[in-house]
Formats: C-alpha cells, sequence, structure tokens
C-alpha cells in the first residue's frame, strides 16, 4: 500500500516525487485507510474525515492542481508543487 502510495501518482505536470513520513508508513501498517466523522449541529449533518486507501489516492491527487514545470520567480530557481501529496479528504465538500 505503501509503494503504490508513493509510486502511482501522476500530476497534470512533472512528476510526484515523495516519500510517506515514517508515521503515515505506520498508520498504514495497521490501516489502508479509515474514515471518521460527527454529528454537525449548526448544519445538522456530519463531518467526515477519510484518509484514503491506496487505490483511490491515485484518484484523489489526479484532481488536485499542481503546477506546471519550468516555473520560477526570475531567478531561475525552479518551484514546484509536486511535492504537496492528498492523503485525505475532509467535509462534506471532500476538500483535500
Amino acid at each position: 500500500a505503501v509503494r503504490d502510495r508513493e509510486t502511482g501518482l501522476k500530476p497534470h505536470f512533472g512528476t510526484v516525487d515523495w516519500t510517506a513520513p515514517p508515521s503515515y508508513r505506520a498508520f498504514l501498517a495497521e490501516h489502508n485507510t479509515v474514515a471518521c466523522k460527527r454529528r454537525d449541529v449548526s448544519s445538522d449533518g456530519y463531518i467526515e474525515f477519510v484518509v484514503v486507501g491506496d487505490d483511490a489516492i491515485v484518484e484523489l491527487n489526479a484532481d488536485l492542481v499542481h503546477m506546471p514545470e519550468h516555473v520560477d520567480r526570475g531567478d531561475g530557481r525552479w518551484l514546484s508543487t509536486n511535492h504537496l501529496v492528498g492523503v485525505a479528504l475532509a467535509d462534506a465538500d471532500n476538500e483535500a
């Protein structure tokens, strides 16, 4: 599951090059996914938090906006957002 999360991501631009942090690896050793929800009295609904499984992380990250390659601030150093990896969804809008 960890290997799938680290190698299966395909952003709109460039490549994702990341390593799951030790705490996330420890979590995945116990669970592939988990969902928690609580009742929200003000909206009379539920607020949910879901750590997505290895099959859903690819789809989740395909929807995230990543910066194109070869963007800089004018100083010649390339900028990237491809190190940002969504691992969970929160709230009713499924915000990553």
